[in-house]
């Protein structure tokens, strides 16, 4: 048997073995827990990383489909296709002179596929202006329209510049150049001849040039007189020169006044082309048809004299009023359309007022020139007299063409003070 000593000793030494492998088991025991706690959140890890990967992968799918419907995924044939259809339907739409909004657009050429409107639109104009030499241009708002002549708005340091809102309608627009369209109209002989052996060969002309029993012959290249009421349409000019000269807008019973200077009245009657189903046509229904194509437009205002700032009970005394009465407070003004100052702009009628007075005056300039010469002739004078006053005559004329220069600036201005600001111009078509 051991001593008791030593028995103390094997004792306390297996409690230090005991107390080690305890603390052992426990540190096994935190290993292991960490162990799986690590493997845990590394399964949750993993488990975020493919729910965001299919996240990713959700947004992606949904980007290529927002792609196919919005255009970006289009193949070149589809593209092509919408965009032939925005050809046609803006052919049609001005066969009937009307315009063409983005909404119809939308719902007739782009049917579930409106994303695609911008490339779409793009390649219908470069088929309108590569094949039929017209292009879409869109017209201004009303309220663009009102603001004209108007002074701009001052805007803050550091504002941003307000974008101008167009009315979203379009209406198509001839891209040839002036001088070609003017080449174009000049009668040709030859063209002319071969017109009628046409016609002849078809059994619609007779032997003679003027037995054309269709009245299509007419020896140019873009024959107006068939399609457009030639008389009517140099009247709308007319028209629209008082209205820009008036201020931008003009009083009916002051455009009546105005076109008698012309013999002009509400129920003058004008020819109408052959493919119009009525021949003849008053000026009154022309100026209405004007207002349907918007090259015009009317408006009812209150007239001059008028209570503009009446009270609840005094507007409430008006409305009682007869119908007379209110048609004796208000006016009718007529101003430009939109489809106007989208085709001719205040700046080209502007510019043909102005050659127009300056030819004029020229004209009259050189008629006064040739008369003094016709009386210088006749008078008995010295050779040597006339010969000095026969210089003077021509120094006149060439000093002649300067001042035309001179009165055709002077004009201009008057025209822009009048309209009452400055004038518009053609918009590029985007």
């Amino acid at each position: 048997m051991a001593p008791r000593a030593t028995q103390q000793t094997y004792a306390s030494q297996s409690k230090k073995k005991g107390g080690g492998a305890s603390q052992r088991a426990r540190r096994d025991e935190d290993h292991d827990d960490s162990s799986e706690q690590d493997d845990d959140e590394q399964d949750y890890e993993g488990e975020a990383m493919a729910g965001a990967g299919s996240q990713m992968k959700s947004k992606k799918s949904k980007a290529a489909g927002a792609g196919t419907s919005g255009g970006g995924a289009l193949s070149g044939e589809e593209l092509q296709r919408l965009s032939k259809n925005i050809v046609r339907l803006a052919l049609a739409m001005q066969g009937k002179r009307g315009k063409l909004t983005r909404a119809e657009i939308n719902l007739k050429a782009l049917p579930e596929k409106s994303k695609a409107f911008n490339p779409a639109f793009a390649g219908a104009q470069r088929i309108l202006r590569d094949t039929f030499g017209m292009e879409l241009v869109e017209l201004m708002s009303r309220t663009e329209r009102d603001k004209l002549g108007e002074e701009p708005e001052k805007e803050e340091a550091g504002a941003k510049k307000k974008a101008t809102v167009g009315a979203k309608a379009y209406i198509l627009r001839s891209t040839l150049p002036p001088a070609l369209t003017k080449a174009a109209s000049v009668k040709d002989n030859e063209l002319l001849a071969a017109e009628i052996k046409d016609l002849q060969d078809l059994g619609l002309a007779g032997e003679g040039e003027d037995d054309d029993r269709t009245g299509r012959s007419q020896g140019v290249l873009l024959a107006w007189k068939s399609v457009e009421p030639i008389a009517l349409t140099g009247v709308l000019q007319v028209i629209l020169c008082l209205i820009l000269v008036n201020g931008r807008s003009m009083p009916e019973a002051q455009l009546k006044n105005q076109l008698k200077h012309f013999h002009l009245h509400w129920n003058s009657v004008f020819p109408m082309p052959g493919h119009e189903t009525e021949k003849e046509i008053t000026l009154e229904r022309y100026l209405d048809r004007m207002k349907i194509e918007e090259m015009l437009d009317s408006v009812t205002v209150a007239a001059l004299g008028a209570a503009g700032g009446a009270t609840q009970a005094l507007a409430t005394q008006n409305r009682r009023k007869s119908r007379a009465t209110a048609d004796e407070n208000q006016v009718v003004e007529w101003k430009w359309g939109v489809r106007a100052h989208a085709e001719i702009s205040e700046e080209s009628v502007a510019q043909f007022m102005t050659s127009f007075m300056k030819n004029q005056w020229k004209e009259e300039e050189e008629r006064l020139l040739d008369q003094d010469e016709e009386d210088e002739a006749a008078a008995n004078a010295t050779f040597r007299k006339k010969n000095k006053q026969k210089g003077t005559v021509e120094e006149r004329r060439r000093e002649l063409t300067e001042e035309a220069k001179k009165y055709a600036a002077t004009v201009y201005k008057d025209i822009v003070r009048a309209a009452g600001g400055s004038l518009t111009e053609i918009k590029p078509a985007a």
